[in-house]
């Protein structure tokens, strides 16, 4: 693909996705932090079309920014990210800058549990199809409790980056019920652990499924990310669902 074509298809994602906190949407704001250092914010809202319960199709669009130094050099990472979630198939769209190295990640799961992956990154397209078993749900899928059960309802867990386009397998273990302190309450959480290759992700969860507080690897550190405020209630609407098209790529093997 010529290096024009690769820039378009980066900047129209970010034209494609749908602005945060729309009408209705719970909105979460996470601050992320390195150690004792504030590195940057992670920002994601959440809404459900069609239905009036959480068996509706849901949307999560998260954006991230990290801003920060390592070992002298600036480091800047930005993270722009869509998914849609309807009862047995999911699909994402993420775009990421690296210090201005871009990279474009699609993937949907069909109804065979089959998920096709295009991933845009250095002037090359690639794609392949991963076979039903071999992912069991998608990283944008630990903000959603019931798709967050398909990580903590089972020993192992083999998880597809929205961030990389790459599958990593770990195990998962359950680290009991305690409390994180959020804007000066004290939320009951339910923790979890996952051990990828990566390095050991933990995440808690609130007894009513948000997402309350993650800590994972990132560039040789631990991110640790922790809701800014707690958040309204998730709520319900009728709106147009988004679009997280795969075709149009040529096949390559990832």
């Amino acid at each position: 693909m010529r290096p024009a074509l690769v820039a378009s298809c980066l900047l129209l994602l970010g034209f494609t996705l749908p602005a945060l906190a729309a009408p209705g949407d719970q909105e979460l704001v996470y601050d992320l932090r390195v150690g004792d250092q504030s590195v940057g914010t992670r920002t994601v809202s959440i809404r459900f079309l069609d239905g009036a319960d959480a068996a509706g199709v849901e949307v999560i669009e998260s954006y991230t920014q990290i801003d920060t130094t390592l070992m002298g050099t600036p480091l800047h990472f930005e993270n722009r990210a869509s998914a849609q979630l309807d009862a047995g198939t999911s699909s994402f769209v993420s775009s990421v800058d690296e210090n201005g190295h871009l990279r474009e990640i699609q993937a949907r799961q069909r109804r065979d549990g089959v998920w096709k992956v295009t991933v845009i990154e250095d002037k090359a397209v690639k794609q392949a199809d991963l076979p039903r078993g071999q992912v069991d749900l998608s990283t944008l899928q630990l903000l959603d409790l019931q798709a967050a059960r398909d990580l903590t309802a089972r020993a192992r867990a083999s998880v597809l980056l929205a961030e990389t386009g790459t599958v990593m397998s770990g195990q998962v273990d359950d680290l009991g019920e305690g409390t994180v302190d959020v804007a000066g309450q004290s939320l009951p959480v339910h923790r979890w652990a996952w051990s990828p290759a990566l390095g050991r992700m933990e995440l808690a969860w609130s007894m009513d499924g948000v997402l309350v507080s993650y800590q994972a690897p990132w560039m040789g550190r631990t991110l640790q990310a922790k809701l800014r405020s707690v958040p309204a209630p998730r709520s319900w609407g009728q709106v147009e669902p988004v679009s997280a098209a795969t075709g149009g790529m040529s096949e390559q093997e990832l």
